[in-house]
């Protein structure tokens, strides 16, 4: 598309315009503050919905400093329509700026050439410092027909430069300002009605966060989804770090009311406080737990063999109780299963009182034939009889005993296809108090599955909509507790097969729906990635292509000036010297740093820099953090920075099953530089990318055919010759070395 880049009037008619807007933002804020209201404003004024136009909310003005909008659409030339995050009104409650998530934020989103859907053309308004506009980009559809042939760009990805200068700003280490860079096809999944289970697959950079956090948001906006509200809308993440590092953009869109858990908040209220192995979270989450947990909580019932003998309050002489009729009872509330275990034992505790009190009623009668009154129990006077042979149970208790039992393990298993050595590592010691047992992530979700079986099904506990970023990471009983939690059905998967590093590896997406027990009724794979820089990526491609050579590579559209860069050590204590070096430069120069690295290195190289006086922030629980962030690989999932730094990539390839999946997610977490360091030399296809990811030079790479660069940059229309040829490549997906490559082949051929 052509690109009008404003003369400086233009760029002072948005600039008057971007004054007034945030006058009348402003003017609003300092009402709230006040607590003043104008309603005189509000009921002169009609609403207008298309426009995004509604009862304004005062909390909905956003941050001082934030951009009071960032584009507008053109109907006629007249007749324009500014795009904010937040709608702004007036004094007089007329609309200056539309919300993003209105029908005219629609238009901007979506409109191309090919559909300008009503409009003569749009722009982006570029700032470069809080609402101080610096450029505007205007795109007029009713000129670009007669130039669509002079375009450099792929038409198709229609990435705007403001969207790619956006990008280059670096990472503010949230969310926050990502909406400025929502592109026109993730747009289109994020204003897409609910219904039924939706899946999101995107590779590194191509959004999926983005489009998550953006649908909920839309959906909740009035008129977008009446039905749907924000505390029955559910976001769930992998870890604390991920939901603290989007916590903030969802108040700060507008929705401060959707409930966000990562996976350690999805079952009762414990303290996660210790981590297992990758071969016991998997079996945990193995779907056949829910049929050895039923077991075990049935063989906590006591089905008596001889009469019960119960000895009733006020009474001399013990009363005699059926055996068979009470086993037969407990079998036939188990075989009718409508209530939970709790439930369940209710009942079987009134059975108890209603038979006991006949029996009391008979024999009273029967003694005191004059006397009208009978003797009553209530249901507190049979507790203890009922306990006896009906449990109470919670779910911590009950699992951490489980644990605690071999025999109960075993026991449980009867009939079942369990392995020996998977149930033996079920097994634990116990904490000497409730309290201080040490829970892990995986046990959440047998706790939930418990919760759910022994209590019931809370109904304040489900939601009208879910949203599950990372869902390829999910075990089956994670999943069932999302199925679960989920009250109409309408849940939203977003992740990357080749990026599931979980306990569970799955070979497909309805491999991942089966555990939610939902056919996918909606399926889109983001075909653009535009975060991860072409350099960096061509690097990670190498990774996947080890990882599963069939996997789809996306279409990346954003360069960055620099390629990723390779240091060798001799050993490891020069390694750590070069990084110190390096991390001296980095600080002041880049405003987010991760330093990622193999979760057993971190204690070590948390000392080294702490002695070395550099200032680092531990990635736990925590958000990424302004300079540098040690980060370890286990927990890297979701995370950016502008600049990553890549310690001893063997170590991470090490890791059994997960290890290449995991450097392959190490390397897409940079929006701008990456920087490998490792001692005696790469892995092998590290090693042969390190040679093609040095810093791209048009002339020079030119020069390399034997010369032929000087004649042809002296000829007439180089600078023509060389977009047109760079154009080419991006449409074809093809990098300059492997062009030369290809012509080199092509001469040796002949």
């Amino acid at each position: 598309m052509e690109l009008i880049m404003a003369a400086n009037e233009i760029i002072q008619q948005e600039q008057e315009f971007v004054n007034e807007a945030l006058a009348a933002r402003e003017s609003r804020r300092a009402d709230r503050d006040s607590g003043k209201v104008s309603l005189v404003g509000a009921l002169a004024n009609p609403i207008n919905l298309m426009a995004g136009d509604r009862p304004p909310r005062l909390s909905d003005l956003g941050d001082k400093n934030e951009d009071v909008c960032f584009g507008k659409v053109m109907k006629q030339e007249d007749e324009e329509y500014y795009i904010g995050k937040f709608a702004i009104h007036n004094s007089k409650s007329e609309l200056l700026v539309s919300s993003w998530k209105s029908e005219i934020g629609a238009l901007f989103y979506q409109s191309t050439i090919k559909k300008p859907l009503g409009l003569i053309g749009k722009c982006r308004i570029l700032f470069d410092k809080p609402n101080h506009v610096h450029d505007v980009e205007e795109t007029l559809y009713r000129d670009l027909q007669s130039k669509i042939q002079n375009l450099t760009r792929n038409p198709i990805t229609d990435v705007s430069d403001a969207v790619l200068d956006e990008l280059e700003k670096g990472s503010s280490g949230s969310l926050k300002e990502i909406i400025k860079t929502i592109h026109a096809s993730q747009y289109e999944i994020i204003s897409a009605k609910r219904g039924g289970l939706h899946v999101i697959q995107g590779a590194p950079g191509t959004g999926k966060t983005v489009v998550g956090v953006h649908r909920a948001s839309w959906l909740l906006f009035p008129g977008n989804d009446k039905d749907l509200k924000p505390e029955k809308t559910l976001f769930v993440g992998p870890n604390m770090a991920f939901i603290r590092y989007i916590e903030n953009v969802i108040p700060n869109l507008g929705d401060e009311n959707i409930v966000h858990k990562d996976l350690s908040k999805l079952g009762p209220a414990i303290i996660v406080s210790s981590e297992e192995s990758r071969q016991v979270a998997k079996i945990k989450g193995d779907p056949r737990m829910k049929t050895l947990l039923l077991n075990a909580v049935k063989d906590r019932l006591k089905f008596p063999d001889q009469e019960v003998i119960f000895n009733a309050p006020g009474r001399i002489r013990p009363i005699s109780l059926s055996a068979s009729d009470i086993s037969s009872k407990m079998r036939q509330l188990l075989e009718e299963g409508r209530l939970a275990y709790s439930g369940l034992r209710s009942n079987f505790r009134a059975w108890l009182l209603n038979g006991v009190n006949s029996i009391l009623r008979e024999s009273f009668e029967n003694e005191n034939k004059s006397s009208r009154a009978t003797p009553f129990l209530r249901e507190s006077d049979i507790e203890a009889l009922t306990e006896r042979m009906w449990p109470s149970l919670s779910p911590a208790s009950f699992l951490r005993d489980f644990y605690a039992s071999q025999s109960r393990i075993v026991n449980a298993a009867k009939d079942m296809d369990f392995q020996v050595k998977e149930l033996m590592l079920l097994e634990r010691k116990p904490a000497s108090q409730i309290a201080k047992e040490a829970w892990t992530v995986a046990d959440v979700a047998l706790l939930d599955f418990l919760e759910n079986h022994i209590h019931g099904t809370d109904p304040s506990t489900q939601f009208d909509y879910i949203i599950v970023d990372e869902a390829q990471d999910m075990t089956p009983m994670q999943l069932e507790s999302i199925r679960r939690r989920s009250a109409s059905g309408d849940i939203l998967l977003m992740g990357d097969l080749a990026q599931a590093t979980g306990p569970w590896i799955y070979s497909s997406w309805n491999a991942i729906a089966d555990y939610v027990n939902k056919p996918i009724e909606r399926m889109d794979e983001l075909e653009f990635g535009y975060r991860v820089p072409k350099q960096v990526f061509a690097y990670a491609s190498k990774v996947l292509s080890h990882i599963n050579p069939g996997l789809r590579i996306p279409r990346i559209v954003r360069d960055v000036a620099q390629s990723p860069v390779v240091k060798i050590a001799a050993d490891h204590q020069e390694l750590l010297d070069l990084v110190i070096k390096d991390l001296k430069e980095f600080i002041g120069n880049s405003a987010h740093v991760g330093l990622i690295v193999g979760d057993e290195q971190v204690d070590s190289l948390t000392e080294v820099l702490g002695n070395a006086g550099i200032k680092f922030s531990l990635l736990e629980n925590d958000h990424p953090a302004e300079g540098i962030n040690i980060v370890p690989v286990s927990r890297q999932k979701g995370l950016e920075f502008d600049d990553v730094i890549l310690l001893e990539p063997q170590q991470i390839i090490d890791i059994p099953e997960i290890g290449l999946k995991h450097l392959y997610v190490a390397v897409t977490r940079s929006l701008r530089g990456l920087t490998i360091y490792a001692t005696q030399g790469l892995p092998i296809h590290l090693l042969e990318e390190s040679a093609v990811t040095e810093v791209f030079d048009f002339n020079s790479k030119i020069a390399d055919l034997d010369g032929v660069a000087e004649p042809i940059e002296e000829a007439k229309g180089f600078a023509e010759a060389k977009r047109d040829i760079e154009g080419y490549l991006r449409l074809k997906g093809l990098t300059l070395r492997e062009f030369v490559s290809k012509i080199r082949n092509f001469g040796e051929e002949d």
